[in-house]
């Protein structure tokens, strides 16, 4: 026998999850959203009444082996990385630019980005993950550079790639 509870509570997409009752019975456990707020679902045995509001001024329902908390829900998202930028200047060793470098980023997994220099030496990285350690290097037919170890962990600007004397 399948009993369904419905809650109703604010949400902005429909979740559904399926959970085993100490009889043996299953029951089916879905959100949904109701605009106007507020609602009232029932099912052979329950009645659950969904509310407006932070979960703090939601109602705490328990009884049985079941909880419900009422109030304004919201799904339980992993933080993840921000995506920044690296921007910097490809220079020689006396201080000009260096157009036409390539400036290569290397991630841990070995991922590789590569961008070119412009006129005035200049390159950006855009949608880097922060938090991460980067190699970051340049490379042109007349210059060399040595590699660098760089901790990204905000907005990067201003990086100086100059090349060996």
């Amino acid at each position: 026998m399948k009993t369904r509870i419905t809650t109703i509570l604010i949400l902005t997409a429909v979740l559904t999850l399926a959970a085993y009752s100490q009889s043996g019975g299953v029951y089916q456990i879905e959100s949904s959203v109701i605009a106007g707020g507020g609602g009232t679902s029932s099912g052979n045995e329950y009645q659950l009444t969904g509310t407006i509001g932070q979960n703090s001024a939601g109602i705490l329902s328990t009884g049985g082996s079941y909880r419900l908390s009422g109030g304004f829900w919201h799904p339980e998202f992993a933080p993840t990385a921000a995506h920044i930028s690296v921007s910097g200047k490809v220079l020689t060793n006396d201080g000009r630019p260096i157009s036409m470098a390539w400036v290569l980023l290397v991630n841990a997994d070995g991922s590789t980005r590569r961008v070119i220099s412009n006129g005035f030496g200049y390159f950006r990285f855009d949608s880097v993950e922060a938090g991460q350690v980067y190699l970051l290097s340049a490379s042109h037919k007349q210059f060399l550079f040595v590699t660098r170890a760089v901790l990204i962990d905000d907005e990067m600007t201003g990086l100086e790639l100059t090349a060996l004397p």
